[in-house]
């Protein structure tokens, strides 16, 4: 992996993401995703167990608000997401690797 590409879109991603948290339960967020993590519900028929579990331990982070806390995890995951993005943009921009004949 490139940790360059990577680092070029996660960070920002990572900033921005964390400037714009919500510092609770946002206007027309219901917040079961919220409640789901952290009783270790199912917010959905599909669950979104990694999401909930992932979520759950942001909560135990002693910083602010619960929701606060949630949506400073989805923000890392979405900086995540947009690192890997831009590693695979990097990747496919730079052209196929030599052939090697052996």
């Amino acid at each position: 992996m490139t940790s360059r590409a990577f680092a070029l879109g996660a960070v920002p991603a990572a900033l921005w993401f964390t400037l714009h948290a919500a510092p609770s339960v946002a206007y027309r967020d219901a917040g079961e995703l919220t409640a789901a993590s952290f009783l270790l519900d199912v917010a959905h028929p599909t669950g979104f167990p990694v999401d909930v579990l992932l979520v759950r331990l942001a909560m135990l982070v002693p910083i602010g608000d619960l929701a606060f806390r949630a949506n400073l995890a989805v923000g890392a995951l979405m900086a995540l997401a947009c690192g890997c993005a831009a590693e695979l943009a990097h990747r496919l921009l730079s052209g196929p690797p030599p052939l090697r004949l052996a």
